[in-house]
């Protein structure tokens, strides 16, 4: 039984311990998203568009 315990409060710690994440990894995230965003606006409808200028800002 105490196998099974073991067994069952490594797995919680486990999952508790993928359910943080470091602000710093997020942030980083976060700004990947938005740099991701503006390439992909630029590349539709121009680096010289005034909503593609607005949205890069």
């Amino acid at each position: 039984m105490t196998d099974l315990n073991t067994a069952q409060a490594m797995m919680a710690a486990a999952v508790a311990a993928t359910g943080t994440e470091d602000p710093e990894i997020a942030s980083v995230k976060r700004v990947l998203k938005l740099l991701n965003k503006t390439a992909k606006s630029n590349r539709t409808y121009g680096s010289t568009n005034f909503v593609a200028q607005k949205f890069s800002q």
